[in-house]
């Protein structure tokens, strides 16, 4: 991280205060540090996949001047559309430094080298494999690296032809509603959206979980008008050193647009009193649980004391009714044995 210079600034913490800007909680430095080595490795069938299906979503000679890549990643597909489609501007934008770096390393012609580690090693040999990364040829003029959170974008309205969501939309940590509503604000009129990736919504509230179908019947609310839906299955992170890979159902969506619409404050939408110091915590129902929660765990964890069976402890728990005794044994059974068998995860009762 040392070329951010990071350290020697002063007023960084300060930003990031007033900027308020809130990264997912799913989201960290590595979580998606195979895919740079896909990117720049090994996935080429996998590259090639992606960039034959966001290409198709446009009419024959449609390609866009001003294209913004949102979520960017390791940024391969934001150079290859770069390098098809020579726009004067590609902008990737992404909010993890690591993978940013590396792209402008080699972007710069630099060979770089970084380790993977495969999620399933094939043998001993592969457990740490040394890979370079390399791009095919240097980009074209105009492919800029941008390191920003996209819930506060930092472009005037309006800016670009295309904005691009690779992989991204289920993942954002924010609803799609708000998500749609600032691209729609980066997009001059009769601009368009692509969303190229998947629909999981692993972690996203079952309320924002939306289907395709939901998906395209909420592009006219938020300004779009959709212009073509695709739908392929392609591999996905099929490193050669690993026993691991799968095949995603990828779905490519391309909606233009026709009438501004409302934007939303920049952040994350988070209740005032996380935001201000001065203002009380309500005692919901989710700390509730977690307070109850987090009682059990400590006094399961007090009673080990290396003469105690789970029988005892389980009565222990009726006395401070905490549960039944018959309920309590089988739930210690399972947090034990799950403390055993995961000891860097905190075990569910």
């Amino acid at each position: 991280m040392q070329p951010l210079g990071a350290e020697r600034r002063s007023e960084a913490h300060a930003v990031h205060v007033a900027l308020g800007t809130e990264l997912p909680l799913n989201q960290g430095l590595s979580t998606y540090y195979p895919n740079l080595h896909r990117d720049w490795c090994w996935g080429e069938a996998e590259n090639a996949a992606s960039l034959a299906a966001v290409r198709a979503s446009l009419p024959d000679g449609a390609t866009p001047q001003r294209l913004l890549v949102i979520g960017a990643g390791a940024c391969r597909l934001a150079y290859d559309l770069h390098q098809a489609w020579r726009p004067a501007l590609t902008v990737a934008l992404d909010f993890n430094p690591l993978f940013l770096l590396a792209a402008a390393r080699i972007f710069a012609g630099e060979a770089l080298e970084l380790y993977e580690f495969p999620i399933a090693p094939k043998g001993i040999a592969e457990h740490a494999v040394l890979r370079r990364h390399q791009a095919p040829a240097r980009p074209l003029p105009g492919l800029q690296l941008l390191l920003a959170d996209a819930t506060a974008p930092p472009f005037l309205p309006g800016r670009f032809d295309a904005v691009l969501t690779p992989w991204y939309i289920d993942v954002a940590g924010e609803p799609v509603s708000r998500l749609l509503a600032r691209i729609n604000a980066q997009l001059a009129p009769g601009g368009g959206w692509i969303h190229h990736g998947s629909l999981a919504f692993t972690d996203a509230a079952p309320e924002e979980a939306s289907s395709l179908e939901e998906q395209l019947a909420a592009l006219p609310a938020h300004g779009f008008q959709s212009t073509h839906v695709g739908e392929s299955r392609q591999p996905y992170l099929g490193s050669p050193a690993s026993r691991h890979a799968r095949i995603e159902s990828i779905v490519t969506i391309a909606a233009r647009k026709v009438r501004d619409v409302p934007v939303p404050a920049p952040g994350r939408e988070l209740p005032e009193w996380i935001h201000r110091t001065d203002l009380p915590v309500p005692a919901l129902a989710e700390y509730r649980a977690q307070a109850l929660s987090t009682r059990v765990y400590a006094f399961l964890l007090a009673m080990i004391d290396g003469e105690r069976s789970i029988r005892d402890m389980a009565r222990l728990m009726e006395q401070q009714k905490l549960m039944p005794a018959e309920d309590a044994v089988p739930a210690i059974r399972r947090f034990l044995a799950r403390a055993l068998q995961d000891p860097h995860r905190r075990p569910q009762l």
